[in-house]
């Protein structure tokens, strides 16, 4: 599945894991999905330019450091999916979609 994190998104509702036909009604876990929409608005992931299919690291560091503010702004407030999340976990899950979203995309190797 942690190939399979980031390929997963299309939008901010629907993020299907696609890593297989067992598991396509498998939803993601709502912290890992905000987190990771959370890196898309700040630039930190991007779709691949040449597929669009899979995300990439834009090796970003002040991206990624403002999704992390963004994450523990949404959640301060109470918003998104972060609810019931302790801010450890919150930075957690930001720093789990991170770590699991490739360099190069595994579709156009």
């Amino acid at each position: 599945m942690r190939r399979s994190v980031l390929s997963a998104i299309e939008t901010a509702d629907v993020c299907l894991v696609r890593e297989s036909a067992s598991a396509a009604n498998l939803r993601l876990d709502p912290g890992v999905e905000a987190a990771a929409q959370c890196l898309k608005e700040t630039g930190a992931i991007r779709p691949c330019s040449r597929c669009g299919e899979g995300f990439l690291l834009a090796a970003d560091e002040t991206a990624e450091q403002r999704a992390y503010e963004r994450a523990a702004h949404l959640w301060k407030a109470g918003l998104r999916g972060f609810a019931g999340m302790s801010g450890r976990e919150v930075a957690g899950a930001v720093g789990s979609v991170l770590a699991t979203t490739p360099k190069s995309c595994p579709e156009c190797r």
